[in-house]
This record gives structure tokens, sequence and C-alpha cells, in this order.
């Protein structure tokens, strides 16, 4: 081949020319080993999609919130070897968040750019904070050190108070004088505040108190801590107006990318194989069985039909009543229900009047007239459950129609089926394959409430905050300042609730909430100034009323911070001693012994909550794996792909119970023990 005087000049220019301008192989501009602190916000925040794609469809069913066909194993207290299933927020803090938000703290601090090193830090301590509770102990001290193959892991203790100095640094930062013009820098890429640097000072007395409430079942929680979480609880959220939202793109199937809309809509199909629970539905429609000594729901006889040949329309009118009640409530019931009564109580006035619907095929009750609303009924049970009641949206406005909705749940955390054997609804209120806005009708549309395409990642709101306050100030015996407290989580649940609110079309099959906001709000109103809520009063204020107030709460997005609630205080498990191990609390035979709901001693908190192996108890029996050896579930395993791939023999170190062990998914994490870590487990 030959070669031109022009064509070697050229070829010499390039050798002589600077590589900056012509061959630097080392800046990719499709992957810059550089970029500006505010452009990493963005996609850092957007990673905390990960919490509703993968942790929660795992402690959704650890809590008996949801029953997943999918997640058996995790429904079902166990945790696999060989999976990441369950570790994606192992990967979010390490991975997804990891260097990316250490440059971003790292080079605002040297430009003095302090709200994004004080958003920075809040976000730091938020994501571990999350990790350590699902996952206790991790390598912390050396994360991100380079050079190591392997990593030592550090207890929870440490990563405990390495927490609370991330969100005392961001407070420091965010009340730092900040001289930058920064634009829309930071409130176009603050997918939750916009830069509101109030809210996000909040936001980390926020994750301070929820930090520090997790210890409040240890022996030294009232001389160590207590008066720490309430400083900073009464410092974080003070309403709704406060919570801590990530919105998203949306756009649903006209969306560039799918994931630009929220996991939980129908767009991108994720709930397919999600249900409610069972226990959902008896704590939200004030359901609670009443079960008898052998452990079995007293069942309700049926009314007697004679009445029908009386003559009488009253009699027969009772009959209807009453054959509906026992249809749907075939069980007796605890005389003492925390968030509301069964169903609606207007029903059975005696000047109720009944027709029926001959298009529906349902009986359709009137209340009395100049009836007032009582007040035990909660309407969040429209928003947050499914219902195929109202198929098409036409009662969404009225007050009465909404309130007998009927809610069934599964009763097996893996399975499909009611009590009465009807297949439960999907999440988005029919039992048929979901289908999105994009078919003809009947179909899901965009989804409802925090289900829907457009609905914003809730990461924490005033409601848990100030649950947080009233668990702390009960425990303290400030029962006034608890109910106080407690009240004020209520009203702002139901405030949180009514937001997100994404009513359905009257005569339209196309998806949405099956009660408007004004609707909601009249309920709301006379459920807060009735016997549940105002008309408690302090001195009947129990842990369980606190505890299953924030259960409601935080339904479907929160159940991180519940499954942390439900482990400190161990599920409910009969035991003696500082905490349940096997032959107290669990046996060889692998069955589980409970508190039972109406025993003073027992101090249940949860009413009518059961693991699935208490012996005896209907709907319950199904024995957890043998490599549980008796005990529930308290912890995930860490990310299978970094840490039993690469970190084995860290892993293998871990006490009490090695990190490579069938039943380490079984270790109780420190902040669930009265004191510290035992050296080993019996």
């Amino acid at each position: 081949m030959k070669y031109s005087i022009i064509s070697l000049l050229s070829a010499l220019l390039l050798l002589s020319t600077s590589c900056e301008d012509y061959l630097d192989v080392n800046n990719n501009i499709d992957g810059p080993d550089y970029v500006d602190d505010y452009l990493y916000l963005s996609g850092i925040q957007q990673n905390l999609q990960d919490r509703y794609f993968d942790a929660l469809y795992v402690t959704n069913s650890l809590t008996q919130m949801w029953s997943n066909t999918s997640q058996t194993s995790y429904a079902s207290h166990y945790n696999p070897r060989a999976t990441d299933t369950g570790a994606l927020i192992w990967r979010t803090v390490y991975f997804n968040f990891g260097m990316n938000l250490e440059n971003m703290i790292n080079q605002a601090k040297e430009s003095k750019r302090y709200t994004i090193v004080g958003i920075g830090y809040a976000l730091k301590a938020y994501g571990w904070d999350m990790l350590t509770k699902l996952y206790a102990d991790a390598p912390l001290k050396q994360a991100f050190a380079t050079g190591l193959v392997r990593y030592d892991y550090d207890y929870q203790p440490e990563i405990y108070e390495q927490v609370r100095e991330w969100a005392k640094t961001a407070i420091e930062y965010l009340e730092m004088e900040d001289n930058t013009v920064y634009g829309n820098q930071v409130s176009a890429n603050d997918w939750i505040y916009q830069g509101d640097k109030a809210k996000w000072k909040k936001f980390a007395y926020g994750v301070l108190a929820h930090n520090l409430i997790s210890l409040s079942n240890k022996s030294d929680f009232l001389t160590k801590y207590v008066d720490d979480v309430i400083a900073y609880a009464n410092q974080s959220f003070e309403t709704a107006a406060d919570d801590a939202l990530l919105s998203v793109a949306g756009g649903s199937q006209s969306a560039p990318y799918t994931a630009y809309n929220n996991n939980y809509g129908t767009a991108r199909g994720n709930l397919t194989y999600t249900y409610q629970n069972d226990y959902a539905v008896q704590v939200m429609t004030g359901t609670v069985p009443l079960y008898n000594d052998e452990g079995l729901r007293v069942k309700r006889e049926a009314p007697d039909r004679s009445v029908l040949t009386s003559g009488n329309p009253a009699d027969t009118i009772q009959y209807l009543k009453d054959s509906l009640f026992v249809t749907y409530y075939p069980y007796e019931l605890q005389p003492k229900q925390i968030i509301c009564s069964a169903w609606k109580n207007w029903m059975w006035e005696p000047d109720s009047k009944v027709t029926y619907d001959a298009t529906n095929k349902v009986f359709v009750w009137t209340p009395p007239a100049n009836y007032t609303q009582s007040g035990d009924y909660d309407p969040r049970v429209v928003a947050k459950l499914a219902t195929v009641d109202d198929g098409s949206f036409n009662n969404i406005s009225n007050v009465n129609a909404v309130q007998i909705n009927r809610f069934i749940g599964a009763t097996s955390p893996t399975g499909t089926l009611a009590p009465n054997g009807n297949t439960v609804p999907k999440i988005y209120g029919r039992t048929g394959t979901i289908l999105n806005g994009s078919n003809a009708t009947p179909n899901d549309g965009k989804g409802r409430w925090i289900y829907h395409d457009e609905a914003p990642y809730v990461l924490m709101t005033c409601a848990e905050i100030k649950f947080v306050l009233a668990e702390a100030y009960f425990k303290k015996g400030l029962k006034d300042q608890a109910y106080a407290a407690w009240k004020e989580g209520v009203q702002a649940d139901l405030d949180f609730t009514a937001n997100q609110l994404r009513p359905g079309t009257s005569g339209q099959i196309a998806g949405g909430d099956k009660i408007n906001k004004a609707t909601f709000t009249t309920l709301a109103t006379a459920y807060y100034n009735g016997p549940f809520v105002s008309g408690l009063g302090a001195a009947n204020l129990t842990l369980s009323h606190i505890m299953m107030q924030k259960w409601v709460a935080l339904y479907g997005w929160g159940s991180f911070e519940v499954w942390t609630d439900m482990r400190k205080y161990h599920y409910d498990i009969s035991y003696s001693g500082d905490y349940p191990k096997k032959g107290d609390g669990w046996d060889t035979e692998r069955w589980i012994s409970m508190k039972k709901d109406d025993s003073p001693s027992s101090n249940k908190v949860y009413k009518g909550f059961y693991l699935m192996p208490t012996q005896n108890y209907e709907f319950r029996g199904a024995v957890f794996s043998i490599y549980n050896e008796g005990s529930p579930m308290y912890r995930i395993r860490p990310r299978y792909n970094s840490e039993e791939m690469w970190n084995v023999e860290k892993l293998e170190l871990l006490k009490p119970i090695s990190g490579m062990a069938e039943n380490y998914h079984c270790s109780i994490p420190w902040f669930a023990y009265p004191g510290d870590y035992p050296e080993s487990v019996e």
C-alpha cells in the first residue's frame, strides 16, 4: 500500500497534537468522571423507588399487610439463599447512592454550597437507617475504602450512632448561611422538597426520631434515649404539608420510560401477585375476631328464619340485617376494637330503611332521618383497601353508600382466598387481570390512591413522627402528652390519605378511588370527633392504640418501620425472660406461642395478629421452614451477589449467629435485644 506525503504529514500532526484535543481516551463524554454536584441529586433521589420495587414486597408480607403469591418465601418468614430478592436496598445504599452521594457531598463542601451538603447528609442518614433496620450489621467504616476486596462488618450500635451523626451534620449544614445563587439547580433536581431547607431540616430531625424510637423496648431507653426522641420529634414534621413525598414524572403508557411511573401503578404491572391480607381488613373495618380457649374464631349463629312467617315487616327487615351481618362477619368480634367499630352502626338502627336494588342485586340501607354520623367508621379503609363494590363508581360522593362497601382479605400470606372462600380483589379493586388505561373498559386506568402511575413515593409522613412522639411520651408515663400527639398523628394521616385520593368517574369502569375528597372529609371529621379518637380520652390510651394507628398510617408504603416495631415487640410472641428463643416462644416442632388478645396480663400490642405457625388457631398452622428452627424472620440477608459471592469470610465472623448460617435471617438485631448482643444463641 502506498501513502501520499499529505497523509503522512496528517498522521504526524495528529501524533504531535495534545491528546486533550484529539486522543484523550480518558475523557469519555458519555461517561464523564466529573459532574457538577447538583446533577447527582435527581438520580440519587429517584433510586429511592427501590424501597417500593423490592423491600416493600418483603416487609408488607412480613407485617401481614399484604398477601403475595410470588414472594412466598418471605411471606412465610423464610429468606432463601442465593437470591438478591429483598436485598435491593443494600445495592441502593452501597452502589446507587454510593460514590455518587459521596462525590455530591464532597464537591459541594469544597465549593461551600451548603444547601446541597445538608440535603446529601440527610439522604445518607435516611438510607443507612433503612439499611441497618433491614439487614442489621453491615460494613460501615470500610464501606467506600479503596484497594479492598473484603470488607469488615460493623455491628448495629455503631451504625445507629453514625446515622445520627450524619443527620445532625445535615442539620448543621442546612442552618449555615449559603450565599450561592442556585437558580433552579436545586429546585429542579430536588424531587422531594424543591430545595426547601426548612423542610429538609424537619426531615433530618425525623430521621433522628425514628432511628431512636426503634430502641424503645431496650432496657436503657428511658435513661438514655427517650428525651432525645421527644426533642427530635418536636422539631420534625408539624402537619401533613411537611410529608416527604418523592414525586415522579408519570405519563402512564405515554411515558418515554416505564420507570417514570410509580412502581405501584398499573403501567408497570408490579402488583399482579399482590392482595390485601385478612389482618388488614380486620383492623381497618373493626372486625378483629374473638377467639375461644382453643384458639378458634367463635362463629355467630345464623338468624332464625321462622320470623319471616310472622307477617311483620319489621321482623323481615331485622332478619335481613342479621343475615347480612352473619354472612359478612361470620364470627363474634373482640368487644374492644382499636381502630373503628364493626361496619356501620346506623344500619342496625330500628328506623333505618331497606330497599332492594334489582340491577345490582343488593339490599340498600338508608339511615334514619336526622341521623348524625357516630364517628365509629374510619373512611381510610376505602382509600387504603380494595373493594369490588360500587364497580361503576356511582356512589363516590354518597356518604351512606360509601360506608356499606365490603372488604375481604386473604387468610394466608401467600394465598388469594378470604375466610368466606371468595377471591380477594386486586389492589386496584377488581378481581380480574390488571388492565391499564390503554385497554377498553372495564380497566383499572392509572390506578388509585398511592397505587397510581403518578402517585409520589412516600418516604416519611407527619403521622409517623407524631406516633413516634406518642410512643415516647407513653413510655415515659406522660399519658396526656401521648394522647395529644396520638390525636395529631391520626389527624395527619387522615389529611395524608385525603391528599392522595384520585377518585374514579361516575359511570366509567376505568379505575380510581371509590370515594371523593369531600365525602372522605365529612367522614374523617366524624371519625376524628368520634369515640375512637377524640372520645377515647387519655386515660384509655394504650400502647395498642398508638402502634396499631401507626400500622394503619404506614400501610402499604412504610412497612419497613412497622416491621421494625413488630420485631422490637417480638411479634407479640408469648415468652418469659428478655426475648423469645427456642423452647420459650417456639419449639422444636416449629410451633409458636402467641399472646392472646383479651388477656389483661399479656399486654398484646397488635390485637388480632398471629404468626402462621400459631398452633390451633383458625387459618394458621403452616409451620416455618425447617431452617428457621422455629423462629420468625428478624432480618434480611445482605445482598448475595456482593456478600456471599465475595465477602464470605467476613460474614462467617458475625455473632451471635454466623452470617453464613442457614438461619441467619432469624438472628435478632441489636435494636430488639433489651441489652447487648449475646455471645451466642441457645
